[in-house]
């Protein structure tokens, strides 16, 4: 006898295949052809064979397993044999180590290596560059050592060096001095600038400290003296004034060929002044009088520190431009011949060169390159990175013989060359300041820092280790995990691979992924795909895989079962059965709606049915997606007229075959039939015949007014007008007109309405003028017709109310007076309604205006225009509403070889005067201004000159830096109520990542910001949106296409 689930399994084969035989019967698809896996078998197969392949086809058993070599990245979802792309490699356990992220080592300092840089907060390379150079002269070390007291910012410029000099990080960051100091992180500044106002405030902070080596320390070490003195050329008489300096500003001569020499510069330092004609010298004896005055070094100090003046203003641009000369300057500097006194301390020798890398003054990057003391190395300071430094690298450009720096013969060069060695120089396009110490003044013992910042460095530095070894042990725990787990995953793939006549699992591939990628430590758990009958789903395909009964005893002996057991017997057939009918009937359906598309568009159809052409356009559109929705139930009923039969028109409808017009209304069964002899409705043809007839009429009669009414159609200009009677209709109208005579489904035309034109009073509100001529007043737009064609007018549609006639007469010179009209023109209205268009025309910002040359001018001579030059020469000019007739005038010298100065424009028989703007004069959009050449007068006044200043170049949305504004609100410029402020933020916090104790913004070991301060929890602090320059290595803002450097493109 046969089990329940046989007979049930029986029964479902019957109707599965009587629903077979039901697809046949509607696709015409014979069964032979609908064999469950399309092999070709007869229908003599065995019902075991059926079976099979309904099986294989629905879960995809006959899908070919994944091998190493033929597998992409990512899982084959609908192949049930790819266990591979399930998250190895990729995620959970595998990147547990990258998660972990970089080792804590990377940020320590190198071994061996004497020397950190400081981290750019944005555009902060000037202050690093700076504080690098101070740092390494160990004189100012000390001092700065020495000092004891309260001050925030004393303090932790020693906390800084103490970093810089034993931190075992490999940068240091400086936000805690640009923070005391107020300054804007994010915009570029010139580092002579900074190196001012910031040694100005130290030595304010000095000068309180009781040590009195600290106390005058800034003005022993860097102050100067120069004395300027005036001689009287009459007397002899010379009058000296000392004053103390901090550096020598030198100016870069230019014009010259090769490198400027550094004593070319010190010479145009010194080089005596002539005082002489308007520049006359006061003499306390002679009065004013010729004089010589002069610049002389008094006094020298131990760190000399020079300008070099790149940065000039440029008077073109109004703006400030950089200097690329190339400069030389000796490693040992003799300034004995330019002192007065006490020459015997004159030898100074290079220790350090800030370069500005970049074509612009208002951005680019500083670098430092700095000598040691003790060693006489050189080393580069870029920011972070300290790299050692070739003495002949220092200053960035090495000099060549042929090349640029060096010109002449080669004996030339050669002398050059033995010059060098004897006293070699450095050679720069980008040195901006030298710094210069005496020879024998340099301390040689290394300074070493006070008690407190020792402590507080050394206390970042144990944290720091101790992060590294908290780190290292978690990474060695990892590495033992993941190695583990992946001997596991070899194992299991091994044992998994599925092989022909053995036995196999299914296993849901979800609970399979988060195994692989070690997130579930849980049981085997089957139950997400089982079906409603306890077997192996295949409607979810998407997670089921199949896998050796091996790899299944593996993963079972690991972790357990909690879900059924599946093995190669739990397929359900009747899910399989159901899905596959499924796909079986919509493949006919498809099948046959495609067949029905070809046919219902087939030219040879000699009997059928009409149907709509629109309506089946958008049938055709939505029929292979079985979405009918959006489609009207009613076929036909597009092609029905108003009196319910077919209509007359042909190219509404078309004809389709019988067979698809069946299978169109077993859908869609309501609306009428049209067979192929169906009559169109004769109501609706003699209608249309009795429209065409009209159309035709009117169209004749239409074309008739439109040839008797040229004016109207075509347009009157002045050059047409004689002395005669004219009428005037709106603009309006004419438009009106136009269409009516140009279509003829427009029944009828009413008169023109002349009341826009009149005022209260019954007369004209315009100037006669103007209802002539368009460009005078483009808010009165009208046409002009001659007596004769103002009669047909009203013959055609009908007298207006009211009518405007002007009385014309065409003068000698071409031009038109107005000798009367008809209502006459009311003056105060008139000029009441010119003031009232002429502001509405005016609100504007800018405009186009006409420049009109009368041909009769001698200015036919200069045109640069290209075009050809007729009675009347014309080209147009874009002005603001704020430009001076000046700039107009420049303007136009733009497009002609005329100087302002010989140009006179008349508007409206008005000269317009320099002075004047565009809204002064009234110059409309349009407005027509005339030109003609004048002869000029010496020279314009108030300080107007014929040269063109080209528009201002506005900046791009993301500059590269925000342009410099000097440190004004800083406490640069003692802003004792900023350093308060900071003061009572500033108070000593817990790091709560690192337990580091610090009074900053943010914890010297992990860079964490102060929540405190920042009034937000503990996080990592957002990283600079930068890009590094791939050759330069300069930092960028991410908005830069080139480096603000090296000016190459980003890469």
């Amino acid at each position: 006898m046969s089990s329940p689930s046989e007979k049930k399994r029986r029964g479902f084969k019957s109707s599965f295949k009587n629903k077979i035989k039901q697809i046949s019967t509607i696709t015409g698809i014979p069964m032979e052809l609908q064999r469950p896996m399309g092999t070709g078998k007869s229908s003599g197969a065995s019902e075991v064979d059926d079976d099979a392949r309904i099986v294989k086809k629905v879960y995809h058993l006959n899908y070919a397993q994944c091998s190493n070599y033929s597998h992409n990245t990512g899982n084959c979802k609908d192949n049930p044999k790819c266990i591979k792309g399930l998250g190895e490699g990729k995620e959970g356990i595998w990147k547990a180590e990258q998660e972990l992220g970089s080792s804590p080592e990377k940020s320590l300092r190198p071994e061996g290596k004497p020397y950190i840089g400081l981290r750019n907060l944005g555009a902060t390379c000037y202050i690093n560059s700076l504080l690098q150079s101070l740092f390494m002269n160990r004189n100012f070390r000390n001092a700065v050592y020495q000092w004891q007291g309260d001050d925030k910012l004393c303090w932790h410029l020693q906390v800084l060096f103490a970093q810089l000099q034993t931190s075992q990080k490999d940068y240091c960051s400086p936000k805690e001095i640009t923070n005391l100091l107020n300054i804007q992180t994010s915009v570029h500044q010139d580092v002579q600038e900074f190196n001012n106002l910031f040694m100005s405030l130290l030595e304010s902070k000095f000068n309180k400290c009781e040590n009195e080596l600290v106390r005058n320390f800034i003005k022993n070490e860097f102050s100067g003296i120069n004395r300027y003195e005036t001689q009287c050329k009459k007397c002899g008489n010379v009058s000296a004034r000392d004053s103390p300096f901090n550096e020598l500003e030198l100016t870069i001569p230019s014009g010259g060929k090769g490198a400027v020499s550094l004593n070319t510069c010190l010479k145009a330092f010194v080089k005596d002044e002539v005082l002489s004609g308007d520049n006359k010298y006061h003499c306390d004896r002679c009065g004013l009088v010729d004089a010589v005055r002069r610049v002389r070094l008094q006094t020298l100090p131990p760190v000399l520190n020079i300008q070099l003046l790149r940065f000039v203003y440029d008077p073109t641009t109004y703006t400030k431009k950089k200097l690329s000369t190339v400069v030389s300057f000796p490693r040992v500097l003799d300034l004995s011949s330019y002192v007065n006194v006490n020459k015997s301390e004159c030898e100074y020798e290079l220790t350090a060169v800030l370069l500005h890398l970049g074509s612009s003054a208002s951005a680019g990057h500083y670098i430092a390159h700095i000598q040691d003391e003790v060693t006489k190395q050189w080393w580069k300071f870029d920011d972070r990175r300290v790299t050692k430094l070739d003495s002949k690298e220092v200053g960035d450009i090495e000099p060549t013989v042929g090349s640029d720096n060096i010109t002449g013969t080669r004996e030339k060069a050669k002398s050059l060359i033995s010059g060098l060695k004897k006293n070699p120089k450095v050679t720069s396009a980008n040195a901006y300041m030298l710094i210069y110490s005496r020879k024998g003044n340099r301390t040689v013992t290394e300074p070493v820092p006070p008690s407190e910042a020792a402590k507080y460095v050394e206390q970042g530095n144990i944290i720091l280790m101790e992060k590294l070894a908290n780190w290292q042990t978690r990474q060695s725990e990892l590495r033992g995990a993941i190695e583990s787990h992946q001997e596991a995953y070899k194992e299991f793939m091994k044992l998994s691979t599925l092989v022909s006549n053995q036995p196999y699992n299914w296993i849901d591939s979800k609970w399979l992924a988060s195994w692989i990628i070690g997130e579930s430590k849980s049981s085997i758990d089957n139950t997400g795909i089982l079906c409603p009958h306890d077997l192996v789903d295949p409607r979810k395909m998407y997670r089921l895989k199949i896998i050796n009964a091996k790899g299944w005893d593996f993963l079972a002996k690991r972790v357990g079962v909690i879900g059924p057991v599946l093995d190669g017997s739990s397929p359900c057939f009747d899910c399989a059965a159901e899905i596959y009918e499924r796909k079986v009937l919509a493949q006919g359906k498809q099948a046959e709606i495609s067949r029905m598309i070809r046919e219902a568009y087939s030219f040879r159809v000699q009997e059928g049915y009409w149907v709509s052409e629109q309506w089946l356009k958008e049938w055709k559109e939505v029929a292979p997606f079985g979405q009918f929705g959006s489609l009207d139930p009613i076929i036909n009923r597009r092609i029905t007229c108003e009196h319910g039969e077919l209509v007359w028109k042909k190219a509404e409808r078309r004809l389709i075959k019988t067979e698809v017009w069946s299978f169109l209304r077993a859908t869609f069964p309501e609306g009428p039939e049209y067979p192929k002899d169906t009559k169109a409705c004769e109501i609706c043809e003699a209608i249309n015949q009795e429209r065409v007839a009209i159309a035709k009429e009117r169209r004749l009669q239409r074309s008739q007014q439109k040839f008797k009414l040229p004016s109207l159609a075509k347009g009157m200009y002045l050059r047409d007008i004689v002395t005669a009677s004219f009428y005037v209709v709106p603009i309006g109208w004419q438009k009106d007109w136009y269409t009516y005579v140009t279509h003829t489904n427009i029944d009828t035309l009413d008169p023109p309405n002349m009341e826009p034109l009149l005022c209260e009073h019954g007369g004209l509100k315009y100037n006669p003028i103007e209802l002539i001529d368009y460009c005078l007043n483009p808010r009165v737009a009208t046409r002009v017709i001659t007596q004769e064609e103002w009669e047909r007018v009203v013959e055609y549609y009908g007298a207006p109310e009211k009518e405007i006639r002007l009385d014309l007469v065409r003068t000698k010179k071409d031009g038109v007076e107005m000798a009367g009209s008809s209502p006459a023109f009311c003056d105060d209205c008139i000029a009441l309604q010119h003031i009232q268009d002429t502001e509405q025309l005016m609100n504007y910002s800018s405009t186009k205006i006409y420049i009109e040359i009368p041909g009769s001018s001698t200015l036919e001579n200069v045109l640069t225009l290209g075009a050809r030059t007729t009675q009347l020469t014309r080209f147009s000019v874009i002005v603001d509403i704020t430009d001076t007739i000046h700039v107009l005038k420049l303007k136009i010298m733009q497009r002609l070889n005329l100087q302002p100065i010989n140009q006179q424009l008349t508007y409206r028989g008005n000269i317009l005067e320099n002075g004047q703007t565009v809204y002064d004069c009234r110059l409309i959009p349009n407005a027509r201004v005339t030109l003609t050449k004048v002869k000029g007068k010496e020279g314009y006044e108030d300080g107007e000159s014929n040269i063109f200043v080209p528009p201002t170049i506005q900046e791009p949305k993301k500059p590269v830096h925000i342009v410099e504004h000097g440190f004004a609100g800083s406490l640069l410029f003692g802003n004792d109520d900023n350093e308060e402020k900071k003061d009572e933020q500033i108070e000593e916090w817990k790091c709560p990542d690192c337990t580091m104790l610090n009074t900053g913004s943010s914890c010297e070991v992990c860079d964490l910001p102060n929540p405190a301060m920042f009034n937000q929890s503990s996080s990592e602090e957002e990283p600079l949106d930068l890009w590094e320059c791939r050759h330069c290595k300069v930092p960028n803002e991410q908005a830069n296409k080139r480096c603000i450097a090296c000016e190459r493109i980003r890469t």
